[in-house]
């Protein structure tokens, strides 16, 4: 595939071995929170439209200060096993700048909305048993990013359960596949995990909390710093 033809299907991809680690902060519900969130020099801002989840932000409500950051940070409508209209319906808003599919949408699911001109960035969500992690499908020949979650049986997301980060270091260095970290990561093991794990991403929610949906400005900014820093140390080392 061509890089234009990439382009048109608008894959949206985070390269292997990036200098600097990608970050997101994940389950915002207030815009002091993204602010703070781009004054630590995060990448990205996660709104959670899932109704279940205790970051539940009613999108409806929202939509006029999230579209007051555009183009100062990555606004990632996050979702929960949608039907294709209401997707649609998200990103037409203009109001987000990636669709983050966190339930059980399949491969089949993300192509068609990448071929549609949709960005996605699929979740897999990996049983903390796993002992092997298969392969993910390429999109017309294309390694898709990927958001590597733990499973819980309570949620999609958000559990705060880490994934085994040396067996996921294993399965990158095997496929070579860009791919974000997320789950129980907090400001202290965020280093660790990135250079466990060789992902090129991290995402963070209840990590950078003081309660369910309210951010820390200092848990950010350390999250954040933390994050960049253990990619610098582990090339120098």
């Amino acid at each position: 595939m061509t890089s234009d033809q990439s382009a048109a299907l608008k894959l949206w991809q985070l390269p292997v071995g990036e200098a600097e680690t990608w970050v997101k902060i994940c389950g915002i519900t207030r815009p002091d929170d993204v602010i703070s969130s781009i004054r630590a020099g995060a990448n990205a801002v996660g709104f959670n439209g899932y109704r279940h989840s205790k970051r539940y932000l009613e999108f409806s409500k929202a939509l006029s200060w999230i579209a007051d950051f555009k183009d100062q940070i990555l606004r990632v409508a996050v979702l929960v096993n949608e039907d294709r209209a209401e997707i649609q319906r998200v990103w037409d808003t203009g109001c987000f700048d990636l669709i983050q599919l966190h339930g059980d949408e399949t491969w089949s699911d993300v192509s068609s909305f990448v071929q549609i001109g949709i960005p996605i960035l699929k979740a897999v969500r990996i049983p903390p048993e796993i002992s092997n992690i298969p392969a993910i499908p390429c999109i017309s020949g294309v390694k898709q990013t990927v958001l590597l979650d733990a499973m819980s049986p309570q949620t999609y997301g958000g559990s705060g359960e880490s994934l085994n980060w040396p067996l996921i270091g294993n399965w990158q260095r095997k496929h070579h596949n860009p791919f974000i970290l997320a789950g129980g990561l907090r400001p202290e093991n965020v280093a660790e995990a990135i250079q466990s794990s060789h992902c090129s991403g991290v995402d963070v929610a209840g990590g950078v909390e003081v309660s369910a949906g309210i951010k820390s400005a200092s848990f950010i900014e350390k999250f954040v710093k933390n994050a960049r820093l253990a990619k610098s140390y582990s090339q120098r080392a």
